[in-house]
């Protein structure tokens, strides 16, 4: 006997914002469970925010039109709005930006713990977050991570069940085949130390500043992505430095430009104190480029001795660090390459799937 298909809602909020961080991951997984023959798909949302966001052909959004806010307030104590009224009717529900209906048949995935570690370093609405994500765990959840080094702090912070936190890593799209000299142009420099992401606090980018002061004049700093909640931070430090004429920001990247930054720049910096995956240094390794990085996130387990990594929150070392790899560039293997490269959507899709079979109880 064929079994019926799982009838998955995926929440796809998150594909309203910019295209990184949560957003990018969403999308990436949003697009390869589309083309799943296997499980029936459809998005949902709480609110409907501007337009509907773009989804695969024919994939079906439903909108509960339950404020968001009113369902913060209620999940953290009790199961009311149900996955049904949240999702349609549906077998298992995923939330993929910390807010899921707190249920045993609910996939929930957690890219990092920072609204309950560190909540600090979180917008408000994220940070309220912590208290939905602690309830949907109690009721036993499976939670999805991308990285062993974030299910270790799930089953210690949220004394989860460890066979129902699932390791998936995320995929590492190519961004390879960049044209350097178009890098060059965007960067208004010849020799840059390029930094990607939105710039919020946790990614410590005043501490890549104090370290350009002890590179050669001729080197810049590139700072590419959305504004974040550390952009005055980053001015200032830039100010106060006196680096004005070695700093460009790029506040608007596509992919395009992306690849075409990673094509030219002398090393990827990324000098984060917390990380849950830390996608630009491994696109970074991918495209055959130099890197500096902190060691959080996935790195040490995806990139094992390949690299140097320096603990958070020692910039003497990362400047050191950074100082060394400007003079001496240290490339990647095709080893790591080809193994990053093996890291998709399609192979995530399959473990997600599995994860949904986990949810719903249909797994042998």
């Amino acid at each position: 006997m064929t079994r019926a298909r799982l009838r998955v809602g995926i929440d796809v909020t998150p594909l309203l914002g910019p295209p990184t961080g949560i957003p990018a991951v969403t999308r990436g997984m949003v697009g390869a469970l589309a083309e799943r023959t296997d499980i029936e798909l459809s998005g949902w949302m709480l609110t409907r925010r501007g337009s509907p966001p773009d989804l695969p052909d024919g994939m079906p959004c439903v909108s509960s039109g339950i404020p968001a806010r009113l369902v913060h307030l209620l999940w953290p104590h009790i199961t009311v709005p149900t996955a049904r009224k949240i999702a349609g009717p549906t077998d298992v529900v995923h939330g993929t930006n910390y807010v899921v209906p707190p249920a045993a048949s609910s996939v929930l995935t957690l890219q990092d713990l920072s609204p309950i570690l560190r909540p600090d370093w979180t917008g408000p609405e994220i940070a309220r977050t912590a208290a939905i994500t602690r309830r949907a765990v109690k009721l036993g959840c499976v939670v999805h991570v991308p990285c062993e080094r974030i299910r270790e702090e799930v089953c210690e912070h949220l004394d989860a069940d460890p066979d129902r936190v699932v390791v998936i890593h995320n995929a590492v799209d190519s961004v390879a085949g960049g044209d350097p000299e178009l890098g060059h142009l965007l960067a208004g420099s010849e020799r840059f130390v390029l930094a990607l992401g939105t710039t919020g606090v946790r990614k410590s980018l005043s501490t890549l500043v104090d370290a350009m002061k002890a590179l050669p004049s001729d080197v810049s700093l590139v700072v590419a992505g959305p504004v974040g909640d550390a952009e005055g931070d980053l001015a200032a430090a830039v100010a106060d430095g006196g680096l004005t004429d070695r700093f460009t920001r790029l506040t608007t990247v596509d992919d395009a430009d992306r690849s075409n930054l990673l094509a030219s720049a002398a090393v990827l910096a990324f000098p984060s104190l917390y990380e849950g995956y830390g996608l630009p240094p491994l696109e970074a390794l991918s495209a055959g480029l130099s890197v500096v990085a902190t060691d959080v996130g996935a790195l040490r387990e995806l990139v094992g001795d390949e690299m140097e990594l320096v603990p958070p929150g020692h910039p003497d070392m990362f400047a050191e660090a950074l100082r060394a790899a400007v003079d001496h560039q240290r490339r990647p293997s095709a080893a790591l390459r080809a193994r990053l490269g093996e890291l998709t959507w399609s192979h995530a899709a399959d473990l997600l799937v599995d994860a949904y079979g986990l949810a719903a109880g249909t797994t042998p």
